[in-house]
This record gives C-alpha cells, structure tokens and sequence, in this order.
C-alpha cells in the first residue's frame, strides 16, 4: 500500500485511526506529512541506504516517520519503547542512524539517550521538545510539500531488532540483494546455485565490523525454521 496513489484515489479517507483516542490522520495528511519529513532529511543530507531510527509510543506521527523513511530509500530501525537508554543507544548505534525521531512521552529515556548517539546529528522530537532533541513540527515549518528534485529513492527496508542469543539487542543490515526473512535474526537471500524460486537463509552480516550472530535457518523441505 503506498499512500501516495491512495492521497490521490481518497484524499479524505482515514489512513490512521488511533484506538483509544480516535485520532485521524487521512491519506493526504499522511503523504504531504511524510514528504516534509523525506524533504528535510534529504536537504540534511541523508541518501539512500543511510540509517534512521525512530523511538517512540505507538501514535499518530508513527507511520509518517515510516513512510517519510521508505519513500527517501532509508533503512529504519524501530526501537522498542520500553528499553532502557543504553540497549537503546547500542541499536541506534548498531543501525547507523544518522536521525532520530522519538517524543514527549519518551523524554525520560529520550533525553539520556541522545548522549549516548554522538554519529546521530539530526535528532527531532514530536509533540513538544525534549532535551538533546529539536521540535519535529518547528523543524518542518516552511519545508516544502513536493518531493525532493533527486527523488532519493523508491523503497527502504525495516532491519528487524530483536535480543538475539546474546541477551543483546542489535539493529541489523541485510547483505545486498537480501529481504529480511520471518526469522529475526536471519535474511532470505536468492541462491544462485539452485533452480530460480529457489533460496537460502545466509548468515545476517552485522554493521561495522562486529561478528555475525548466529541466527535460525530455514529448511526448504519442512518450510519451517530451525
């Protein structure tokens, strides 16, 4: 579902609607929202392939954050709301983000966690200002609602987080060609030594040059991981 076309199709119709609260966000507002996002990210010179991270409560900004990411060819990491600031620091750290997006109701955490992603420059907050972070919605002001003139990209993928067997959370970069699995831990990646349809789950390649964990393999036959 891309929103874009959906922005054209139904303008008006609710793309977000928050349970609980009854907010909503339509189609028109999620696109035009996500494009400033993607503008200003791209004018702080983000390019495809660069990291972002987003810390924050599920709410309505959630997805333009993610679209805004997946329009620009950004790799966005999610982090878990209810990890502490330094397991949220080693993710941040871990995905090389370059930008970050959380808000007010993570500002405990938030705060102290921006001291510990000094290669994360751009760090936005939405919903009121938290320390170490600039307003999201002031940042925007003025940003233009058309995408940028160098379309940055067509698509992004979401490196899975998870504990692994270490206990240690991580984000994690698929190698080329590869499309995270439903493993946490693990990349469906094409096999060219078999016949096409055919693949195999590769060990992940961590960023940087931390070794690789090992991660659960999927067995062709049983269609089911190990």
């Amino acid at each position: 579902m891309y929103p874009g076309h959906w922005a054209q199709v139904t303008p008006d119709k609710p793309a977000v609607v928050m349970a609980g609260t009854d907010d909503v966000v339509t189609y028109a507002e999620l696109d035009e929202r996500s494009i400033r996002l993607a503008r200003l990210w791209h004018d702080a010179g983000l390019r495809p392939g660069d990291g972002v991270a987003l810390f924050m409560e599920n709410q309505p900004r959630f997805l333009e954050v993610v679209w805004a990411a997946m329009r620009s060819g950004l790799r966005i990491s999610p982090v878990n709301r209810y990890l502490t600031a330094p397991e949220a620091a080693y993710i941040v750290n871990d995905c090389d983000a370059r930008a970050i997006v959380t808000s007010t109701a993570m500002a405990a955490v938030a705060a102290e966690l921006a001291d510990q992603i000094p290669d994360c420059k751009l760090r936005l907050s939405v919903d009121g200002l938290v320390d170490g972070y600039d307003s999201y919605e002031d940042a925007l002001v003025g940003v233009p609602a058309d995408p940028p003139s160098s379309p940055a990209g067509t698509h992004a993928s979401i490196p899975p987080s998870s504990n692994g067997f270490s206990g240690e959370a991580a984000g994690r970069l698929p190698p080329p060609g590869c499309h995270p699995a439903r493993s946490s831990s693990s990349f469906a990646c094409p096999d060219r030594n078999n016949a096409p349809g055919t693949g195999e789950i590769e060990k992940i390649r961590r960023i940087g040059d931390r070794p690789p964990r090992e991660g659960r393999h999927y067995n062709a036959q049983t269609k089911g991981y190990l």
